[in-house]
């Protein structure tokens, strides 16, 4: 009897030890597949707007580049990239880009963040959850920001505005949940 529950025990041993490794093979694929992954997240999906994730390490960089309006996604889980959003800690939005769609950058690790001077919308939902943002440069040609665009960035402190006029598109609801040192360094006004 003993012989026989030593050889039971191993094969048991041995099955545990196979599914100890099924699962950590998983979980380090979860995310495989999004380094140099190209998406077209142009609004009318003619490839003129395109995001690009680019992996440095155990996170990724988000380079958004082309020309014109990029989508906005109705939910979170529609953004191309959702999956990796929380290992996103570095984003460039290049020149030509003319707004930030809804929840593009829900829940980056972003600290710090310059939106180039072509844009000119910043969607709902679109830095919303960015608890490590502290500061953002906003340009000037930026006229509208929509609700909760910076909602739960609880870290957020400082938004410096490069102009010298208040938005007229800005929702109340757009600074909502930040820090408690929050001030913004111009004339922006709700």
């Amino acid at each position: 009897m003993s012989n026989n529950f030593k050889r039971l025990f191993i094969i048991f041993m041995m099955f545990l030890f196979t599914m100890t490794i099924i699962s950590c093979k998983k979980d380090n694929n979860k995310n495989k597949g999004y380094d140099g992954r190209t998406f077209d997240i142009s609004l009318n999906q003619d490839g003129k707007v395109q995001a690009k994730t680019i992996q440095v390490g155990t996170n990724y960089e988000l380079i958004i580049s082309g020309s014109g309006q990029a989508k906005s996604y109705d939910k979170k889980e529609l953004v191309p990239w959702n999956a990796i959003s929380k290992k996103i800690t570095n984003v460039k939005i290049e020149e030509g880009i003319e707004n930030i769609g809804n929840y593009f950058f829900y829940s980056c690790t972003l600290d710090s963040y310059f939106i180039p001077s072509s844009v000119i919308t910043i969607r709902h939902s679109a830095f919303r959850g960015c608890q490590h943002l502290e500061t953002i440069l906003i340009p000037s040609s930026v006229t509208t920001i929509q609700g909760y665009a910076f909602d739960s960035a609880i870290k957020l402190k400082i938004v410096l505005y490069d102009g010298s006029t208040s938005f007229s598109g800005c929702d109340s609801s757009s600074f909502t949940n930040t820090s408690p040192s929050f001030r913004v360094s111009s004339s922006l006004s709700f």
